[in-house]
């Protein structure tokens, strides 16, 4: 017998999503190079030591990456320019406010990097609203940036002081040619927090921005008083390495010869091909994501497509593929480091053909077993990014709850 016809919507993601999956596989890595590697590999997110980090100096800085005074403290300083373009809204086809899209970007903040970011000070991207109320810093996922929470500024900053920056290598951030990884990312977050909020946050995620968010309450737990993450990427049922697994994987970051030469070469070239797959049907591909398709319209399209042309965005995006081998600090170690009791809000898109309804469960278990104030919110008409997708509900929920911990 002939099995019945699939809907071509289910149909579509699902090849789609296969197809990606086979290709990050192969590129002995690229997880995150558009997330399509479904439930994430618990080999591809061991995490991996440098050639130039020694057993003592990881355990130095994990000791001392609650205090942010460790080996990604950041070098200096960093200073906020007084630049202020104003922010401007717009009304969409629905009716509902939402952050008007600037080509130039918007607000600029100095970022002097950290030890890894050796070509640092960076101008990095911000947007800002709000005068008063609990601050609320939002951080974006993979290929995103900072205007993707263009519809939360206009509700949440009724109330509150609203930021969203971009993470470096993304939007209108430097694509600058650095070993980036989560716990960069994270310390990027903290920093921020430090020199532009001025004061403890909310601090809400998106997918690998839900991680960066995490990474920042573990390094400066004293600025972060909340945590959100929406559809969270991340293995949060990972285990430490033992001491002898991590001389295993040092002895092999430190191999030298043509099969690691081959290895660096297919990674680069696989990377180079879904990099100029992914930017040309960037449509199609967060409609594979959306629930809600006429939310990808052409002002989130060109958001994504116009950083892709800076000539030095395949360089980045070659890096950042690269990020999970780089993982210092496992997503449970994280949670650890972590102000105990931290109030966290996981809301949930249930429509995510990526970070599926069984991992938000996943994800819950985990941050209740570690203590956290932690509440779980299923969002049914949502997909992988909520805030652009759903955004009633997840402007709802975050009203809500803040009201309910912080006021």
């Amino acid at each position: 017998t002939q099995n019945p016809p699939r809907t071509s919507k289910l149909a579509g993601r699902r090849q789609q999503t296969m197809l990606r999956a086979i290709l990050l596989i192969a590129s002995l890595g690229v997880v995150h190079a558009f997330h399509a590697a479904l439930p994430l590999q618990p080999s591809a997110l061991r995490p991996q030591l440098r050639s130039s980090t020694s057993f003592s100096t990881l355990a130095k800085m994990r000791k001392t990456a609650a205090t942010g005074q460790g080996l990604l403290a950041p070098r200096m300083s960093a200073t906020a320019e007084t630049r202020s373009p104003a922010v401007e809204y717009e009304t969409d086809a629905q009716g509902r406010q939402r952050l008007k899209y600037r080509e130039e970007g918007w607000e600029k903040w100095v970022w002097k990097g950290t030890e890894e970011t050796p070509c640092a000070p960076y101008d990095v991207n911000y947007i800002q609203d709000g005068t008063e109320g609990t601050p609320i810093v939002l951080v974006h996922g993979f290929g995103a940036h900072a205007y993707h929470w263009r519809y939360q500024f206009p509700e949440l900053a009724k109330k509150h002081r609203v930021y969203s920056l971009c993470l470096l290598g993304y939007g209108w951030s430097p694509k600058a040619d650095v070993p980036y990884s989560m716990d960069m990312w994270g310390q990027q977050v903290a920093d921020f927090l430090s020199e532009v909020v001025q004061e403890p946050a909310v601090v809400g995620g998106n997918s690998i921005g839900g991680v960066a968010s995490l990474r920042a309450a573990s390094l400066n737990p004293g600025m972060v008083k909340g945590l959100v993450m929406l559809n969270a990427a991340g293995n949060f049922e990972a285990r430490p390495l033992t001491e002898r697994q991590m001389q295993q994987l040092l002895e092999a970051e430190q191999a030298t010869g043509p099969g690691v030469w081959l290895r660096s070469v297919v990674q680069k070239v696989l990377s180079a091909l879904i990099f100029y797959q992914t930017k040309t049907r960037i449509s199609p591909i967060l409609k594979q994501v959306y629930e809600n398709e006429e939310q990808v319209d052409s002002d989130l399209v060109t958001s994504i497509q116009e950083p892709a042309k800076d000539p030095k965005a395949l360089a980045a995006f070659q890096q950042i593929s690269m990020q999970q081998s780089r993982l210092k600090t496992t997503v449970p170690e994280m949670l650890d480091m972590c102000k105990p009791g931290l109030p966290t809000l996981i809301l949930w898109g249930q429509k995510d053909p990526w970070m599926t309804a069984a991992r938000g469960d996943g994800v819950k278990r985990v941050c209740d077993a570690k203590g956290m104030q932690c509440e779980f919110v299923p969002l049914e008409d949502a997909g992988h990014c909520p805030q652009d997708d759903d955004p009633d509900s997840v402007n709802k929920e975050m009203m809500r709850w803040v009201a309910e911990k912080f006021e």
